[in-house]
């Protein structure tokens, strides 16, 4: 495949940032499978490799002269924990780095708060807030696209049982997601999405915008 000079650059720092994009997951799915392993130890082991991921990505974008432009989403997810689930509007920008005419990385920040609550046990729970990051691998066909994404997130519950209420905010996790987009035109998409963090899934759907 012959590439404009603008989005050229050589096949191997490619694939090796590619391949340490998708190793966070990898090790993840590694790790489950490792109950010897400690918790503390694996969230060690964790944040070591996406500390790695980051700063390589960062030198590569800075190195490779690409192309960024700002986007920004909006979309309603649901998000399913066992027997309970909540309604959630999250809002995301990021920026759009297009590595060459066929893959861009995003990375993104998202915040989003609950519309709907549950009840668990007599206790009606309360979806108060949403937060975190994450860095899409973008795979462009024409007017579709599809993308992988490590994530990081944490959520904030809150629960009322007659009249006596309480918080609770959940540690920082990583996740991973999937996800399909359409371009209506050249500034704004339409998307579904698949996310798993830690035992939840959040399935969506999104507006996305480019400026």
């Amino acid at each position: 495949m012959i590439l404009d000079t603008k989005w050229s650059f050589s096949a191997s720092p490619f694939l090796h940032s590619f391949y340490l994009f998708c190793f966070p997951l990898i090790v993840d799915f590694h790790l489950v499978a490792r109950p010897e392993i400690g918790s503390g130890t694996k969230y060690i082991i964790k944040v070591c490799y996406m500390k790695k991921v980051i700063g390589v990505l960062l030198l590569t974008l800075m190195s490779s002269g690409v192309y960024a432009e700002m986007v920004a989403g909006v979309g309603l997810t649901r998000l399913s924990d066992d027997d309970i689930s909540f309604g959630l509007i999250q809002g995301a920008v990021g920026y759009k780095f297009e590595i060459n005419e066929s893959f861009s990385l995003v990375p993104e920040l998202r915040a989003g708060f609950g519309v709907s609550d549950d009840t668990f046990a007599g206790v009606t729970v309360d979806l108060d807030s949403a937060y975190g990051a994450a860095v899409r691998g973008q795979f462009d066909y024409d007017k579709t696209y599809v993308w992988i994404a490590p994530s990081y997130s944490k959520i904030k519950l809150s629960g009322n049982f007659f009249g006596s209420s309480a918080s609770i905010t959940s540690d920082w996790e990583f996740g991973g997601g999937i996800g399909f987009g359409y371009r209506l035109s050249e500034s704004m998409a339409v998307e579904a999405s698949y996310e798993g963090i830690d035992g939840s899934s959040l399935l969506g759907v999104a507006a996305r915008f480019s400026f």
